[in-house]
C-alpha cells in the first residue's frame, strides 16, 4: 500500500447533495463521534508511519489541525449548550453522566491544544516529524484514551436518553446544530 493511502481518513468522504432522510439527533451526534475517532486515528498514523513524504505530512497534519480547531469545538458546544441544559434534572444517573461529560470537556482542552500545536508545527515544517513523532504519538495516545472513555459514556448513557426529549426539542437541537455550522 503506498504511503499516501495510509494517511487518508477512512470513511471520511463527505456526501455531496442531500441525504435521503433527515438524520435523527443521535445519528448526527454519533457521526461526530465517528469523525473524532477517525481524526485521532489519522493523527496516530501520522506519528507512527515511517517514510512519509513532506506533502503527506503536511496534508495529514492540516486535516487533524482543521478538525480539532473547527469541528471538534462545535461538537463540544453542541453537547454543553444544546444537550446539557435540556437533559439536566431528569434523573440522578443522567445528571452524573452530564457532570462527567462537562468535566471531560475541560480536561481535554490541554491535550487538544498540544495536538493542534504539534500539527501546526508539522504543517509549517514537515521535516520536524522525526523530532516530534514521539511527542505526537504520546499526545494522541493520551487523548484517545480520554476521549474513548468520554465518547463511550455519551453513547451508552447520554445519547439513549435523548429519546426522552420531545420531537420538537430534538428538531430544535438539530436546527441549532446546523445553524452553528453554517455561521
Amino acid at each position: 500500500m503506498p504511503v499516501r493511502r495510509v494517511l487518508q481518513v477512512q470513511g471520511m468522504l463527505l456526501q455531496i447533495g442531500r441525504r435521503q432522510h433527515e438524520p435523527e439527533l443521535v445519528e448526527l451526534l454519533t457521526e461526530c463521534h465517528t469523525r473524532i475517532r477517525g481524526f485521532l486515528d489519522l493523527a496516530h498514523r501520522l506519528a507512527t508511519t515511517p517514510g512519509l513524504q513532506p506533502d503527506d505530512i503536511t496534508g495529514a497534519a492540516g486535516q487533524v489541525h482543521r478538525y480539532f480547531t473547527t469541528a471538534f469545538p462545535l461538537h463540544m458546544a453542541d453537547e454543553d449548550e444544546l444537550l446539557l441544559p435540556r437533559l439536566r434534572g431528569r434523573e440522578a444517573a443522567l445528571d452524573a453522566a452530564l457532570d462527567r461529560m462537562e468535566a471531560d470537556h475541560e480536561e481535554h482542552v490541554d491535550l487538544v491544544e498540544r495536538l493542534v500545536a504539534l500539527c501546526d508545527e508539522l504543517m509549517r515544517d514537515p521535516r520536524r516529524l522525526a523530532a516530534r513523532a514521539r511527542l505526537l504519538g504520546e499526545t494522541v495516545d493520551e487523548l484517545t484514551l480520554g476521549l474513548e472513555a468520554h465518547l463511550s459514556l455519551e453513547e451508552l448513557v447520554i445519547f439513549p436518553r435523548l429519546d426522552r426529549l420531545s420531537a420538537v426539542e430534538r428538531a430544535a437541537i438539530r436546527r441549532e446544530m446546523r445553524a452553528r455550522r453554517s455561521a
